[in-house]
């Protein structure tokens, strides 16, 4: 697909087919938006789930490169097209060359933020975020999707999940139903199975947490 400037070359491009001003841009901007919704649907239920998100940028951007080298063969030779090719080339290289661990680790190191010691326990790709496990020099355990923290098992952490199950079930008083959004280290859920409530149900839109 074509964003930013790519778009109106695009067009540019197309207007040498012939056909008028508004049947080049339709045609264009149509297929442009399919391969919008295509490439979504590809990225999200194919590949990520697959290859995990590091792979996929690389290989959607080596066939990004890729397309933009190939329109080198159909310009007239110069130095443009020869720098163009080298540019390229050394892109792809420079792709390839990246740790297959980048991601989790510049996640990780955002979790500490040049500050703490951070060891890195587990990391699980899914389609609509990552997960990702944390421990401190201190000890505690922290999780994060996308790179931002959810829950964890410190003292102070622990406190608020534990009042956030008793309050509202003391207040209520006769409670039969309770429904939780968000599983975290599950210490909220826990906390409910101790007022015998008969029904407890706990949602979680990522798998990959639970």
């Amino acid at each position: 697909f074509c964003i930013g400037v790519c778009f109106p070359l695009l067009v540019q491009a197309q207007r040498n087919t012939g056909g008028t001003t508004g049947d080049t841009v339709s045609k264009a901007y149509g297929i442009n938006t399919l391969g919008c919704v295509f490439g979504s649907v590809v990225t999200g239920f194919l590949l990520i789930p697959f290859l995990g998100s590091q792979t996929s940028m690389l290989l959607l951007g080596l066939a990004a490169a890729l397309s933009g080298l190939s329109g080198l063969f159909f310009v007239k030779k110069g130095i443009h097209t020869v720098i163009g090719a080298i540019i390229t080339a050394l892109c792809v290289i420079a792709a390839f060359l990246q740790p297959k661990d980048i991601i989790p680790k510049w996640i990780n190191k955002c979790e500490g933020k040049g500050t703490y010691t951070v060891r890195l326990l587990d990391f699980i790709e899914g389609i609509t975020t990552t997960a990702s496990v944390h421990q401190y020099s201190d000890g505690s355990t922290v999780i994060s999707t996308a790179g931002i923290n959810v829950a964890g098992d410190a003292l102070p952490l622990r406190q608020t999940q534990k009042m956030q199950g008793h309050f509202p079930i003391i207040m209520h008083g006769n409670t039969k139903s309770v429904l939780t959004v968000g599983f975290g280290t599950g210490e909220l859920t826990k906390t409910l199975t101790y007022h015998n409530i008969p029904d407890i149900t706990c949602v979680e839109i990522s798998p990959e947490m639970v």
